[in-house]
C-alpha cells in the first residue's frame, strides 16, 4: 500500500481455492486505486511524513480486516 501523486493504491495477493472460467487458480491479486479529493490533498500537505506512514499502516490494517 502506498501513495503516488494524487492516488492511494493497494496491492493484495491472497490464496484461492476456487475456480474462475473453469480454471483452478492458487492466488488472487487485487489492485485498488483511490483518487484523493482536493480536501484530502490539502490535509496531506499539512501532515508530517511520519503521520502519513501511520495513516497508510492504518489503511492496510483496515483492508486486512475485510478478508
Amino acid at each position: 500500500m502506498g501513495m503516488k501523486d494524487d492516488y492511494i493504491f493497494s496491492v493484495a495477493v491472497t490464496t484461492s481455492r476456487g475456480k474462475y472460467n473453469n480454471q483452478d487458480y492458487n492466488t488472487i491479486t487485487t489492485i485498488g486505486v483511490m483518487p484523493l479529493d482536493d480536501e484530502f490533498k490539502q490535509n496531506m500537505d499539512q501532515i508530517t511524513e511520519k503521520e502519513k506512514e501511520i495513516m497508510l499502516i492504518w489503511f492496510k490494517a483496515v483492508n486486512e480486516m475485510d478478508k
